[in-house]
C-alpha cells in the first residue's frame, strides 16, 4: 500500500528503530595527546575526533560493524608517524617572522585597493560567538551575535584602521579602541564599509607606535539553504527527522563574513574562541575546550564553551562547530609527540570544496571519509587515505609555515598533494600511489590544460579580487602543481628535495614566507648552467598549457645527434586568435629537463644494442645533443617524470613496438604510460596516424599487467568512447576494442574479482568500458549478479550488508548495467530503495549511478521532479552528482541538456549558483560533439559578462575540438581499426 504521508520536518523513515546515544553536556571531550575520531553519521554527518572521537548518532553499530572508525583511526596515527619521521619534526616553538610595512600614505577618504595595509597587525583574537537557530531559514530566529577583542599592533603612525568586514555583518555598537600600555583612547571620527569588503575606522589624530586593543560587536546571518561559506547552516535528515547544524569554512576569504578580522593568511595571530549554543547541542572549536558553564537566556538554558588559546594562525584556519549532542567514542593514546591536544575532523554532507584543513578542526564531506572494507570499491579507500593524508599534511605547510598570499596558494595545496602521496605511499605501498598519481592526477590535468582557454598555475599578482583568490583553487593548482612538484623532486633528487623541504619549513615555522623562499632552497644540477631556481619553476607555474618536445636522431661523423625543437601544446583546430585571460610572460617557451635513453645501432639495425642515459636542458627553442655512437632510437621523458609531450618520427615509434614486442618490459610501466599518453594526444590533434594507436593497443591487450598503463590506456579509450557514442561509428569501436579488452581476460576471469589491489582496479577498469561498449555477455554477467542479491539486502542494507556478495569494486558497474538493460522496472525501484537506505556513502553513490543509468526517461524524470520536493528523498548534495550522472549517460544527455537550458536559474536557485553546478554543466557538456548543440551551448550561457563565462569559454573549446575530430579524423581512425 501506500506509505503514510510524512510529518512536517520529517521525510518516510525507511530505517528500523533504533536507540541514540547521547551524552551529557558537561561531559569533557579531550585528553591530552589524544587522537579521537568523531564520528557522527547523521545522514550521514560523520565528526572524526582526531584526538580522535565519535559522533554517531544512528549508525553508530553499523560504523563499529563495518570497522570504519579503528580503520581511519590506525590510518591517521600511521600518517602521523610518517610524517614525524620523514620531515624530522622538532617540537613545535614559535618563531615570529616579521611582516613587511607598506610605507604608503592611505587617504582615509578613498582606499579601494583589495588588500590591506600592512601598519596594523593582529596579535590575538578574543572572540565570543552567540548562535541562534532552528531548522527554518527566516533571519529573525536564524542569526548569531559576536564579540571580539582584537590585539593590535601599531607598527607605523597613523590616523586610520582598516579591517575585513563583510557587507553582510551589521556592527551593532560603536567601535572601541583604546592603548593597552596607556590610558589613550584615540577618538573615532568615523567608519564605514568600504569597497571590496573592507572597513575603515578615522581617528581626530594619528596614534602612536604601540598595542591597541580594538573591541567590535556584531551580528550576522547564516545566508541562504546554499550558502556554505563563512558562517554557515546546515540541514539534513537523520532516521526521517530534519535536523541543523553550524560549520564554517573560511578559506580563501569568509572569515571576513563571520567576524571582524584581518583577512589575510599573512597576518597570524593566536585565538581566544568561545561559543554560546544551545543546550541540546555540542560545540567544537580549533583547540581544547577548558572550560563550560550552562547559564539562562530569555527562559532558555544555553551553554558557553571556551577553547584554549590556539597557535598562530591566519583567520582562514579559525573554526567552529555546533551540532547534534548525540555521538559514540573510540579513541586512543598511542600517539606520541604530536603537539596539537585535540583534532577534530568533522565529515558533514555538504560542503563547498571537498575539505578544509582548519587546525585542529578538519572539514569533509562526508563520503569522501567513509568507507567499509566490504562496501566501498578500492578506489575510494584510496582516496579516503589521501584526502586524510593531504588535509593533515596542512599541518606542517600551510598552517606551521603559511604563503603571503594567494598568489602562491599552488604551493600550500600542491605541496600538501605531494606530502600525502608520499604519506600513502609509504604506508599503503600496495596502492602503488606514486605511479597511480599519473593516471588519477597527471594525465587528466594535462587535458584540462590543452587549451588555450585553461588557467595557469600561478599568476604574478598581489592584488587579487575575491573572485580571482578563488581560481587559485582549481584542479590544475592542484594537480599540475603536485605534477611540477615531483617533476622537480625528480631532477633534485629525492633526499635533496626532502632536505630542502625540511629546512624551509623549519626556518619559517609559524611564520609566513613566499614561493621565492622555498626557490631559494632548492638546487638545481650541473645541467641548468646556472638557470636559478626561480626562473625554471615559474616558467612552469605561469604559463598555461606545457610544451611539446619534438626529438629527432640525424647523423654525421659516425654519430648520431638528437635534434631538440619545443612548441607550445594545445587544441586549436580553428587557429583561433582570441585575447587570452592569462597571456604567457615567456612566449609560450619552457625551460626543460629532458631526461632520455638511446639504444640500437642505425648501421646493424640492432635496437638491443649499446644503452645510453643522458639529461639536456633545453631553455631555448631548438638544442642540439651530440651522442657517441650511431644510436637507431630515443626514449625521452624517463618515466613519464616532466609534465610534457614528445613527438618523435615514425620510424622511432616503430622501433618502440619492436622492443616491446620483443621484451615487454624493456621500458617501465611509466614510460609506456607516457607513449600511449603522447600517441592519444598527438592523433587527436591530427599529427600523428590511427596506425600507432593501433600498434600499441595490441601490445597492451596481450602483455600489460599494471594498473598504470591500462589505466592511461582505458582513460583515453573513454574519450573516442564519448566523441562517437552518439555516432554510427560506435559500433565499430566496440567490435574492435571488445576482442583486445578481452585477450588478456575473458568477461568471467574479469568478473572473478582478485584480492591483489592494482589487479582488482585493473579488472574493473577493463569491465567498465567493456559495458560501455554493449558487450552482451559484460551486460548479462553484470545482470545475472544483481539477480542474486537478496531483496532483502535493498530494503535494510544495514542490518543485511552481509547479504551482498558482490565485489566492492564490481559494485557500481553491476547496479549501472543491470538498470541500463533491465527487461522491467524492478532492478530501478531497488536501486531506489538502497539509496534510501544505505548508512554507506560510497554505496549510496553507487545506487544512484544505477537510477540515473535508466533508458527509460520517465525515470529520469521521476529523480528530477523529486529532487525539488520539500523534504525530498534525494539529498541536496547528490544533486549534482545525479545530474552529472544522467547527462553522461547515453540515454540521458538530451534529458540533462533540456532541464539545464530550461531550468539553470531554477536549480541554481535550489541547490546553489557554485563551482557544483559549473563542473557539472562541463562534466557533460565538454563531451558535445555536433555544431548545434555547440550553437546551444553559446546561446544560452554568455561567453563574457558572468563568473562563470571562462568555464563556458573553456567548454566551447572543448566542443570545437570534437567537432574537428569527427568532421577530419573520424574516418581515418575507422579505417585503420576496420583492416
Amino acid at each position: 500500500g501506500a506509505e503514510p504521508a510524512a510529518e512536517p520536518n520529517q521525510r518516510p523513515n525507511r530505517q528500523p528503530n533504533r536507540t541514540i546515544s547521547r551524552t551529557e553536556p558537561n561531559q569533557p571531550y579531550h585528553k591530552p595527546n589524544l587522537i579521537r575520531l568523531m564520528v557522527r553519521l547523521v545522514r550521514t554527518c560523520l565528526a572524526l575526533r582526531f584526538s580522535l572521537q565519535t559522533f554517531s548518532g544512528v549508525y553508530a553499530n553499523e560504523l563499529e560493524n563495518v570497522g570504519i572508525l579503528q580503520s581511519i583511526i590506525g590510518m591517521i596515527q600511521k600518517f602521523l608517524e610518517f610524517w614525524k619521521k620523514w620531515l624530522n619534526d622538532k617540537q613545535i616553538e614559535s618563531n615570529t617572522t616579521p611582516l613587511p610595512i607598506n610605507n604608503s600614505t592611505v587617504d582615509p577618504f578613498a582606499y579601494s585597493d583589495f588588500r590591506l595595509p600592512n601598519k596594523t597587525i593582529p596579535i590575538n583574537y578574543n572572540l565570543t560567538i552567540k548562535a541562534f537557530y532552528n531548522s527554518n531559514f527566516k533571519k529573525e530566529e536564524n542569526f548569531f551575535e559576536g564579540y571580539v577583542k582584537i590585539k593590535l599592533s601599531q607598527e607605523f603612525p597613523s590616523n586610520i584602521i582598516i579591517f575585513h568586514l563583510d557587507p553582510s555583518l551589521q556592527i551593532l555598537d560603536q567601535i572601541l579602541v583604546s592603548s593597552l600600555t596607556t590610558e589613550f583612547k584615540p577618538k573615532i571620527i568615523l567608519s564605514r564599509h568600504l569597497a571590496n569588503q573592507l572597513y575603515q575606522i578615522v581617528f581626530d589624530q594619528e596614534i602612536p607606535n604601540d598595542q591597541y586593543l580594538m573591541e567590535v560587536s556584531f551580528k550576522g546571518d547564516y545566508g541562504s539553504e546554499n550558502n556554505l561559506v563563512g558562517f554557515h547552516k546546515i540541514n539534513y535528515y537523520e532516521n526521517g527527522l530534519l535536523k541543523t547544524m553550524l560549520a564554517t569554512k573560511f578559506q580563501p576569504a569568509d572569515a571576513r563574513k563571520a567576524f571582524p578580522c584581518f583577512d589575510e593568511p599573512a597576518f597570524k595571530a593566536t585565538f581566544d574562541i568561545t561559543i554560546e549554543h544551545p543546550s541540546d547541542s555540542i560545540a567544537l572549536g580549533n583547540w581544547p575546550e577548558i572550560s563550560n558553564e550552562n547559564f539562562n537566556e530569555n527562559g532558555k538554558v544555553r551553554y558557553r564553551r571556551k577553547f584554549a588559546t590556539t597557535f598562530k594562525m591566519p583567520t582562514y584556519l579559525a573554526a567552529w562547530f555546533i551540532g547534534p549532542l548525540d555521538y559514540t567514542f573510540k579513541a586512543t593514546t598511542s600517539t606520541k609527540n604530536i603537539s596539537i591536544k585535540v583534532w577534530d575532523i568533522l565529515s558533514i554532507p555538504r560542503t563547498q570544496s571537498g575539505a578544509s584543513e582548519n587546525w585542529g578542526l578538519i572539514n569533509l564531506r562526508e563520503n569522501l571519509i567513509l568507507y567499509s572494507d566490504k562496501n566501498t570499491k578500492l578506489a575510494q579507500k584510496q582516496a579516503t587515505a589521501i584526502t586524510l593524508a593531504h588535509e593533515i599534511s596542512h599541518s606542517w605547510f600551510g598552517n606551521y609555515l603559511t604563503v603571503k598570499f594567494w598568489q602562491d596558494a599552488w604551493l600550500k595545496e600542491a605541496m600538501s598533494n605531494f606530502l600525502a602521496y608520499k604519506t600513502v605511499q609509504n604506508i599503503y605501498p600496495d596502492f602503488d600511489q606514486m605511479r597511480q598519481y599519473i593516471s588519477t592526477a597527471k594525465v587528466p590535468i594535462m587535458m584540462e590544460d590543452s587549451y588555450s582557454t585553461t588557467l595557469p598555475v600561478a599568476i604574478k599578482a598581489d592584488n587579487l579580487t575575491p573572485d580571482q583568490i578563488l581560481n587559485m583553487f582549481t584542479t590544475i593548482t592542484y594537480d599540475k602543481g603536485v605534477s611540477i612538484l615531483i617533476m622537480i623532486e625528480k631532477i633534485v633528487g629525492e633526499d635533496n628535495f626532502k632536505f630542502s623541504l625540511r629546512d624551509f619549513i623549519h626556518k619559517f615555522r609559524f611564520g609566513v614566507a613566499d614561493a621565492d623562499l622555498f626557490y631559494e632552497s632548492i638546487k638545481l644540477p650541473a645541467e641548468f648552467n646556472g638557470i636559478s631556481t626561480k626562473i625554471f619553476v615559474e616558467n612552469w607555474l605561469y604559463q598555461k598549457n606545457f610544451p611539446e618536445i619534438k626529438v629527432r636522431l640525424s647523423y654525421a661523423n659516425n654519430r648520431a645527434i638528437v635534434n631538440f625543437e619545443q612548441k607550445r601544446f594545445f587544441f586549436n583546430p580553428l587557429n583561433e586568435t582570441e585575447q587570452e585571460d592569462f597571456p604567457s610572460q615567456y612566449n609560450n617557451q619552457w625551460i626543460v629537463f629532458i631526461k632520455c635513453r638511446v639504444g640500437g645501432n642505425i648501421k646493424s639495425g640492432n635496437l638491443n644494442g649499446s644503452l645510453r642515459e643522458f639529461s639536456y636542458v633545453l631553455d631555448q627553442k631548438k638544442g642540439v645533443f651530440q651522442l657517441d655512437q650511431e644510436y637507431s632510437w630515443i626514449k625521452c621523458n624517463s618515466d613519464f617524470q616532466g609534465y610534457f609531450l614528445v613527438n618523435y618520427d615514425i620510424p622511432n615509434y616503430q622501433a618502440f613496438n619492436q622492443i616491446l614486442s620483443s621484451n615487454y618490459s624493456a621500458f617501465s610501466a611509466e614510460d609506456r604510460a607516457g607513449i600511449v599518453q603522447e600517441i592519444f594526444y598527438l592523433t587527436m590533434k591530427g599529427d600523428k596516424p590511427y596506425s600507432l594507436i593501433k600498434d600499441i593497443s595490441q601490445l597492451i591487450s596481450k602483455n600489460e599487467n599494471t594498473f598504470l598503463t591500462w589505466s592511461v590506456f582505458i582513460w583515453n579509450l573513454k574519450k573516442l568512447a564519448a566523441l562517437t557514442e552518439y555516432r554510427p561509428s560506435f559500433k565499430k569501436l566496440s567490435d574492435y576494442l571488445v576482442p583486445l579488452l578481452t585477450t588478456k581476460y575473458n568477461v568471467t576471469e574479469l568478473f572473478n574479482d582478485p584480492e591483489v589491489h592494482t589487479i582488482s582496479q585493473i579488472k574493473s577498469e577493463i569491465l567498465d568500458i567493456l559495458c560501455r561498449l554493449e558487450n552482451e555477455e559484460c551486460i548479462a554477467k553484470a545482470s545475472e549478479l544483481f539477480d542474486l542479491i537478496p531483496d532483502e539486502y535493498f530494503s535494510d542494507p544495514v542490518s543485511n550488508v552481509n547479504l551482498n556478495n558482490l565485489k566492492q569494486n564490481q559494485r557500481s558497474i553491476v547496479y549501472k548495467y543491470a538498470v541500463k538493460n533491465s527487461p522491467t522496472d524492478q532492478r530501478w525501484y531497488k536501486l531506489f530503495d538502497l539509496y534510501l537506505n544505505s548508512a554507506i556513502p560510497s554505496e549510496r553513490e553507487n545506487a544512484l549511478n544505477g537510477l540515473a543509468s535508466s533508458t527509460r526517461i520517465w525515470q529520469l524524470e521521476t529523480l528530477y521532479e523529486e529532487a525539488f520536493k520539500q523534504n525530498s528523498k534525494i539529498r541536496n548534495e547528490d544533486f549534482y552528482p545525479m545530474m552529472s550522472l544522467i547527462g553522461k549517460s547515453s540515454s540521458g544527455r538530451d534529458f540533462f541538456w533540456r532541464k539545464f537550458q530550461k531550468d539553470f536559474n531554477k536549480i541554481g536557485s535550489k541547490f546553489g549558483f557554485d563551482i557544483f553546478l559549473i563542473l557539472t554543466l562541463k562534466d557533460v557538456t565538454e563531451n558535445f560533439e555536433n555544431t548545434p548543440m555547440l550553437n546551444e551551448l553559446t546561446t544560452t550561457f554568455p561567453l563574457n559578462g558572468t563568473s562563470f563565462s571562462l568555464y563556458i569559454r573553456h567548454i566551447r573549446k572543448y566542443i570545437i575540438q570534437n567537432i574537428y575530430w569527427n568532421e577530419n579524423l573520424e574516418n581515418e581512425f575507422l579505417n585503420q581499426i576496420s583492416q
